[in-house]
């Protein structure tokens, strides 16, 4: 069967792309950027192309597209005139693994992160499809497939209500926070999204103690784990040792975990993902032996450079409240360093919906701000948006600048002295430029 793809640089995308390749179907796809992932997409045998190409709709059995594309984008418009059988993302990954034993993580923030530990560590032990918002280190892909795979990890995305295709056995919801207005203009319709989520979930619901409140209707009838930093956790996660933290069960301690990052944030996502496997039936000394050689995924506290004087730390940090979670670990961990923080605002509507709380984390917890302009994705502008705002608001500590800039200004800051970390932020294209500073 030949499939077309049309968005498949995006995280998302290529892992479906990468699925059915390997399932042994010809596979073809569009974007508008040139990446590393892309490139190494073709370097797969997958056909990728940076300007539309009607041929490959025309010959194509299914067409695939993220809801990032215009309506109006010809390869879409084309497969829609001619009648192709025509599939969101969502529902072409429900194909993959609703049919397997699916242990699905949702949440605002927090998924990718889960999602990668997870597929790590079951892989170590079973036959595992995963689907992974992004690059885990260990296997160099956002994809992972056994043959004749059992079980499947999938990070369940919120945005356009994509995790109600899925139907898992476990879920794990990381955390509930205000975000996508465009799909969800109150928080109280994203809640209900979310219960929807859970009334799917077959057999247990995994979640941080810290949202429960929101979902206490739907989990009435669920067989619940919460998990947390909060002694009012089912499972209390306590950052211990360096690197290391201690998981206590109802108060009695299961065992000591290693974390790739000493963080109360990545020990809590590390956490969850224990957990999944302890209800598999992993024992909690051979879960440690296995996260010894855990690594991280690019774009999460991924460390670029680290010396005494110098220390450059790449994150996908999008929303108020995982730059607050990212820069307070920061503080913690490299006291005593300047902490300069560029940042790149990623769509529109979350811009104009949080602009006084991006305002108030990076003036909190940054000694000098860089803002990047707004990285509009899927969005068209918003009129009075924009990342000067936000710039106006922390003060004579912000400057503007451009993306093309970005490499020069952080090579200046290393020349300098000054003990500093600095600080790359954002979900749009300040990823794909950082990666030339090496």
């Amino acid at each position: 069967m030949r499939i077309h793809f049309i968005g498949i640089g995006g995280i998302g995308m290529s892992a479906l792309a990468r699925a059915y390749k390997k399932e042994g179907h010809s596979v073809s796809g569009y974007d508008l950027q040139k990446t590393s992932l892309t490139e190494q997409l073709k370097k797969e045998g997958i056909k990728v192309s940076y300007e539309p190409v009607v041929e490959n709709v025309k010959n194509a059995d299914i067409v695939v597209y993220t809801p990032a594309i215009p309506k109006d984008f010809i390869e879409l418009t084309t497969a829609k005139e001619l009648q192709k059988p025509l599939y969101k993302r969502s529902e072409m990954l429900a194909r993959f693994v609703n049919d397997k034993y699916l242990i699905a993580v949702a949440g605002t923030h927090g998924k990718t992160s889960i999602s990668a530990v997870t597929t790590y560590l079951l892989n170590a032990k079973l036959k595992i499809s995963a689907f992974v918002g992004g690059i885990m280190k260990n296997f160099n892909s956002n994809f992972v497939s056994m043959p004749n795979s059992e079980h499947a990890v999938a990070e369940a995305d919120e945005y356009d209500k994509s995790f109600l295709k899925l139907n898992p056995k476990i879920s794990v919801i990381s955390s509930i926070d205000p975000d996508h207005s465009d799909i969800y203009p109150t928080f109280s319709e994203m809640i209900n999204a979310f219960s929807q989520f859970i009334s799917q979930t077959e057999e247990l619901i995994i979640i941080n103690s810290k949202y429960r409140k929101f979902v206490e209707e739907a989990l009435k009838d669920k067989k619940v784990i919460t998990y947390g930093s909060s002694s009012e956790s089912y499972y209390q996660v306590k950052l211990s040792s360096f690197k290391k933290f201690s998981l206590y069960k109802d108060g009695k301690l299961v065992g000591e975990f290693p974390v790739y990052f000493h963080s109360e944030v990545v020990a809590e996502n590390t956490a969850a993902a224990v957990i999944v496997a302890l209800n598999l039936g992993f024992e909690p000394e051979e879960i440690a032996e296995i996260l010894r050689d855990y690594k991280g995924v690019r774009r999460r506290f991924e460390i670029y450079k680290e010396t005494e004087e110098f220390v450059l730390i790449d994150d996908y940090a999008h929303h108020p409240t995982e730059i607050e979670a990212l820069l307070q670990t920061i503080k913690n961990a490299y006291k005593n360093y300047k902490v300069i923080s560029f940042f790149q605002p990623h769509l529109f509507s979350r811009t104009r919906d949080f602009e006084d709380d991006f305002a108030r984390v990076l003036d909190k917890y940054s000694d000098e701000v860089y803002l990047l302009p707004i990285y509009p994705a899927r969005e068209k502008p918003i009129a009075g948006v924009s990342s000067d705002n936000i710039c106006r608001k922390i003060g004579k500590r912000c400057r503007m600048i451009e993306l093309s800039e970005l490499i020069q200004e952080v090579k200046r800051l290393e020349k300098d002295r000054e003990k500093k970390i600095v600080v790359i932020i954002g979900a749009g294209s300040i990823g794909n430029e950082i990666e030339k500073y090496i």
